[in-house]
């Protein structure tokens, strides 16, 4: 029962925010929706999805599918980035973030060397995995990956003081 209050008040906030063009649709369809079936939409995937149905272009979905099947970390972008992309594309295509796929694909974006680390601790959740991985990058980025070490050079002082005499 509080599931069912609970996507009624999301639907009603939801429809509170609406202006212009959405809200003159979105009248007209509790109006018909009212008459045809004698109730109103008040489940939230059914406001999701109606809506999703009126603005968005199949064009665009199908454009927003093939780009979230290639979503990569880019070189110079941050874990943090990155997970605000990962998101923002599972939120407009609907995709939960709860499925065991669903962090496989997040894992697989990310840099490799975040990813085979990331793997070895068998993560069960997104956001376990985006903690680790911004752990892991702040930590690379005080580490020279090629060597392993600090990414201060090596300065040889007995070296040094011999030049100097």
């Amino acid at each position: 029962m509080q599931s069912i209050d609970s996507e009624r008040r999301n639907t009603q906030l939801a429809s509170f925010r609406l202006g212009g063009t959405t809200l003159v649709w979105w009248e007209g369809k509790t109006q018909a929706d009212l008459q045809k079936y004698g109730k109103m939409v008040s489940a939230w995937n059914e406001f999701v999805s109606a809506t999703k149905k009126q603005f968005y272009p199949l064009a665009y979905m199908q454009q927003a599918m093939m780009s979230s099947e290639s979503l990569r970390q880019l070189k110079c972008q941050s874990v943090q980035s990155y997970n605000q992309e990962f998101r923002k594309r599972a939120l407009t295509l609907g995709i939960s973030l709860d499925p065991p796929e669903t962090l496989l694909k997040y894992i697989g974006g990310l840099h490799s060397y975040l990813k085979h680390t990331i793997l070895m601790f068998n993560p069960t959740s997104l956001d376990d995995v985006s903690i680790q991985a911004t752990h892991l990058e702040a930590r690379g980025k005080n580490v020279n990956p090629e060597v392993g070490k600090s990414s201060k050079p090596f300065v040889n002082k007995n070296k040094e003081k011999k030049k100097l005499k």
